[in-house]
């Protein structure tokens, strides 16, 4: 066989796609950058007192720190379809009756842990926004889909627990996200006051609570092209994951559509954000309440 070369050039002309700042202003308010300020100085454990997010950011890390866990799970074509369907009647979106259901799963499960479920009263969640609607083309890259880099936000939210799943939470929560999305990209331009010291920043939460519990990132459906669905291979789900950063959320819930018309949820978890038993049922849970909600 033909050894590879061990230098691959790069075609002539090509260039890396501009960083986030240069195709959308990043450019935070003062109402972002006041919180953000008081944040590196007072700690999550008072300013989200009474909010679960998983365990403690331990002190030191070590290789166990790092050790991932992954379960998976897919919704059917026909409980997807009766899910978007339901959606769509209640003025919601999947990705807001998904997350009314986890905080509703969250809530029963942190209801049932006994004494500890006294300290807790709300529920501290992220969800992760696409920023490519608002970026501007370039001269490379005229379709901002096309672009390739990171160009994502979040948005934050604080709910009461509740046990019991409604479509009116599902539309409201639908709406705020929906309101809070242009704002995402003014997190991103907080970076800048860091000076660079990234180290210093991630270091400081250590030992600390993390700051949300959970965070669910939906990236849509998987194009159903046919070099993906036709031929003797054919893709039928699509899973992704994300990598662990331990002061991030406890728990993170992947989402994307598969060509078949399913939906397929990943949930990642670090050694230690939260025992495995507590992770393990919330994925069971949350596979039985999707599928109630979809067929009430």
């Amino acid at each position: 066989s033909n050894e590879c070369p061990t230098i691959i050039s790069a075609p002539e002309g090509k260039s890396l796609d501009p960083p986030i700042e240069a195709l959308t202003d990043c450019s935070p308010s003062l109402r972002t950058l006041m919180p953000a300020l008081v944040g590196l100085f007072i700690p999550p454990s008072w300013t989200f007192r009474g909010a679960w997010s998983g365990n403690t950011v331990p002190m030191s890390m070590s290789m166990d720190t790092f050790r991932v866990r992954l379960r998976l799970f897919s919704l059917p074509p026909s409980t997807a379809a009766a899910l978007r369907k339901k959606s769509k009647e209640h003025g919601a979106t999947v990705t807001g009756a998904l997350h009314t259901v986890c905080v509703v799963v969250l809530s029963r499960q942190i209801a049932a842990l006994g004494k500890q479920s006294c300290k807790y009263k709300r529920l501290t969640t992220g969800i992760a926004v696409s920023l490519r609607p608002y970026c501007k083309p370039t001269p490379n890259t005229p379709d901002t889909n096309d672009l390739m880099g990171d160009y994502v936000s979040a948005c934050d939210f604080s709910d009461k627990l509740a046990t019991e799943f409604s479509w009116e939470d599902a539309a409201k929560r639908t709406r705020d996200l929906h309101a809070a999305v242009p704002k995402t990209s003014q997190k991103v331009g907080l970076l800048r006051f860091l000076n660079g010291d990234y180290k210093g920043y991630f270091e400081h939460k250590m030992g600390k609570k993390n700051e949300t519990g959970l965070e669910i990132s939906n990236i849509g459906a998987t194009p159903s092209i046919p070099v993906l669905t036709s031929g003797l291979w054919k893709m039928e789900e699509v899973y992704f994951s994300q990598a662990n950063e331990r002061v991030g959320a406890a728990l993170k819930l992947n989402v994307t559509g598969s060509p078949a018309g399913g939906i397929t949820l990943t949930l990642t978890w670090g050694e230690g954000c939260v025992d495995d038993g507590f992770a393990e049922e919330f994925m069971r849970e949350l596979e039985k309440e999707l599928v109630r909600v979809s067929e009430t």
